[in-house]
């Protein structure tokens, strides 16, 4: 009696469907799945490295500040983040970067976008305060223990175009150097800077004087804002 077709197939059929189920088996390996999703969990706005404890203090025209995000857990699969604030026309932001424009008050929010987690913080802006007009003093000790966030600039200086005026810096220690610059650029080196058109080329606005108190190898720096008039 003649075997059929179909009988002689059939254990052929068979292994060639264990050879493939063996072959599927071996190859799943964990290691070669693709990685499961972690998803956002918290978001905390980060200043110099440490917690925002309160409010931010900075100062028309003052130096920016720069706030971080981090997002939990560390491992997210996507830590984007958005950065708004309540009032650009106070402070604006962009990727963290505070600049102030007017005195105010502004929250500054952050926001993940894997699932809308928030964290804010309150900037308080306000106007550097007047030093006066004419012949100024500063204390040394202005220029030291700026706190993070802190605004670089002293005050506002008015000075006539006509008579000038002075900064001057006491308090100094010993082996303390005093470099003044004008817009950036070195201009003298001294206690006392004079403000006259002779020696520093005045003309009417504003512009930014900055001075540079070098003690033991540390610098100290903060700018006054001055305005010459007629």
């Amino acid at each position: 009696m003649k075997e059929s077709t179909a009988g002689r197939f059939l254990p052929v059929m068979v292994k060639l469907v264990l050879a493939s189920f063996v072959f599927v088996a071996c190859d799943a390996n964990p290691a070669d799945r693709i990685p499961d999703r972690v998803p956002v969990e918290a978001v905390l706005i980060r200043l110099g490295g440490n917690a925002v404890s309160g409010p931010i203090p900075m100062t028309t025209g003052g130096a920016n500040v720069t706030l971080a995000a981090q997002v939990l857990p560390s491992a997210a699969t996507n830590p984007a983040v958005t950065w708004e604030s309540s009032s650009t026309s106070t402070v604006s932001v962009s990727n963290g970067v505070l600049t102030a424009h007017a005195a105010g008050n502004a929250t500054i929010t952050v926001r993940t976008v894997d699932g809308d987690f928030t964290d804010n913080v309150v900037v308080n802006v306000s106007q550097p305060p007047q030093l006066g007009s004419g012949n100024v003093t500063i204390g040394f000790a202005e220029f030291q223990d700026m706190a993070p966030g802190a605004s670089d600039i002293l005050g506002d200086l008015t000075v006539s175009l006509q008579t000038g005026g002075s900064i001057s810096i006491n308090g100094l220690p010993a082996s303390t150097t005093v470099r003044w610059y004008l817009d950036g650029e070195r201009i003298y080196t001294g206690a006392t800077l004079e403000l006259t058109h002779e020696n520093l080329g005045l003309q009417l606005g504003t512009r930014f004087v900055t001075a540079v108190v070098v003690l033991d190898g540390a610098m100290y720096s903060r700018r006054i804002r001055l305005t010459v008039e007629l």
